[in-house]
């Protein structure tokens, strides 16, 4: 006879490790509610990606679709002993809070690799003054000379 090679064990804190489960849990759930697959498409082809390619669907989709996947996702019917969905759900709003990257060639900086924007503190006034002067230069007025002041009119003190 021959014997079945034992399955190696799964890392418990591996998240894809436990994709399969997360996967056939939602697919319980779609089975159960009559229509929930057609009513509920993203759920469904979510349900697919997961066994595809793992929770590496989540990073993939894009945070709008991640956001209408947990709106249909509350809207199932989860039993509270249900941890394969209550995990699943936890990574669609973990996903949903992660800051999104922007890739380099979209950013919105000057800056390159290996230099360095240089942050200082300022008072109010200085702040302000220095907001009106971009203002000024954004709005293609140059004022190069000093701003007057309500105490002086030429803008000398």
């Amino acid at each position: 006879m021959s014997q079945v090679p034992p399955t190696p064990p799964t890392d418990p804190l591996d998240p894809n490790a436990h994709s399969d489960a997360m996967a056939a849990s939602l697919g319980a759930i779609l089975d159960r509610v009559p229509g929930s697959r057609t009513g509920l498409p993203l759920l469904a082809a979510l349900e697919n990606s997961l066994r595809a390619k793992g929770l590496r669907t989540l990073a993939t989709t894009s945070v709008e679709t991640m956001a209408r996947v947990a709106v249909q996702l509350d809207a199932l019917p989860v039993a509270p002993d249900d941890t394969p969905m209550h995990a699943l759900r936890l990574h669609v709003l973990e996903r949903l809070e992660a800051p999104t990257m922007v890739p380099s060639s979209q950013a919105r900086s000057d800056f390159g690799p290996g230099e360095a924007l240089e942050v200082s503190e300022c008072t109010m006034s200085d702040f302000h003054d220095a907001r009106h002067e971009l203002s000024d230069f954004m709005a293609g007025r140059h004022a190069l000379a000093p701003t007057p002041t309500p105490h002086s009119p030429d803008g000398k003190n």
